[in-house]
């Protein structure tokens, strides 16, 4: 009788486990889904009508951005002056966040969140990263933090949030304040150029020309040699110029600068652009700007850093 009592008490009990862990096993998969809801609603509300965007760490803003009709404007390199936004980047970041799911939900207890990087990013030691998308009337804002260690996603969690998620993504982010912005800078390509002209103190001018409509059609001449081809390559890497750094043209840091190569380009319609690169003024970057002959466009406003890499298709120091 008493082992048949003891048997009847067991099952009791292990039925009750059972029931204890499907229940709270129901409970965190309910918590998951509404929280996997509540996040996406949140994004879907924002993106369908995102005007603005906000990458930053804890070291500041790594990019800021606002929609301009059809354009998208970098705002976070100065107060006044806008610069043309790669929205290629923008469009990827958000089909990320628009396509990420949850995983399964992590710790809500702020003293862990350094463990997965989704600390506030005011936080001393911060590896989190805070995004924030402005539609018309609502703000969306995540933190990233690390990489899950078996690569299954991202941790994440929403700053008014006290729970923290693992997603399915890797979220593409700028690394720095250039990163983000538009590679077009110059409004020519090769076959809307006629002529390049290169002056480099203490030698004779080097010019480029293109007496046809095909960019392939590019000449060198120069007082010892006419007429031997160019690889159009060259001309384009002049056109289509890389930079690492942007900052706000200042003409008098300009005024006693050490110009070591001045390029000239004329467009088909007489025009002319000229690129002024020096090294004068103290950093590790090769400085550039861009002037026109009204200094009305865009980029005229800008001086763009150039490491000696980048620099160099447009130095001219070696043979075409």
């Amino acid at each position: 009788m008493i082992r048949r009592m003891a048997a009847l008490l067991l099952i009791a009990i292990s039925t009750g486990g059972v029931s204890w862990w499907l229940h709270q096993r129901g409970a965190a998969q309910s918590q998951q889904h509404s929280t996997e809801q509540q996040l996406l609603a949140d994004i879907i509300d924002t993106t369908s009508g995102v005007q603005r965007v906000k990458i930053e760490d804890q070291n500041g803003v790594l990019f800021s951005a606002v929609r301009d009709s059809e354009r998208w404007l970098a705002t976070h390199l100065d107060t006044i002056t806008t610069f043309p936004a790669d929205t290629n980047k923008l469009a990827e970041l958000v089909n990320q966040l628009v396509q990420m799911r949850v995983v399964e939900t992590k710790t809500s207890n702020p003293d862990r969140y350094t463990r997965l990087g989704v600390e506030s990013v005011r936080d001393s030691g911060a590896q989190s990263v805070l995004i924030e998308l402005g539609g018309s009337q609502d703000v969306f804002s995540l933190l990233i933090g690390r990489r899950a260690d078996n690569g299954t996603g991202t941790y994440v969690r929403q700053p008014e949030e006290a729970m923290s998620l693992l997603v399915d993504k890797s979220f593409s982010l700028p690394e720095q304040n250039a990163s983000w912005l538009s590679r077009r800078v110059l409004p020519w390509g090769a076959d809307n150029v006629r002529r390049i002209t290169v002056h480099k103190p203490g030698r004779p001018p080097l010019e480029l020309n293109n007496p046809g409509v095909q960019s392939a059609d590019w000449q060198v001449q120069t007082e010892s040699q006419a007429d031997s081809h160019v690889s159009a390559r060259r001309v384009q890497e002049v056109l289509a110029f890389q930079f690492s750094s942007v900052s706000p043209y200042l003409p008098q840091q300009w005024q006693d600068a050490d110009i070591i190569t001045r390029i000239d380009i004329e467009g088909r319609g007489a025009e002319v652009l000229t690129l002024l690169m020096t090294n004068s003024h103290g950093d590790e970057y090769i400085q550039m700007r861009v002037t026109t002959e009204t200094n009305a466009e865009w980029f005229t406003e800008w001086e763009f850093g150039l490491t000696e890499y980048q620099a160099l298709p447009l130095l001219f120091n070696t043979q075409l």
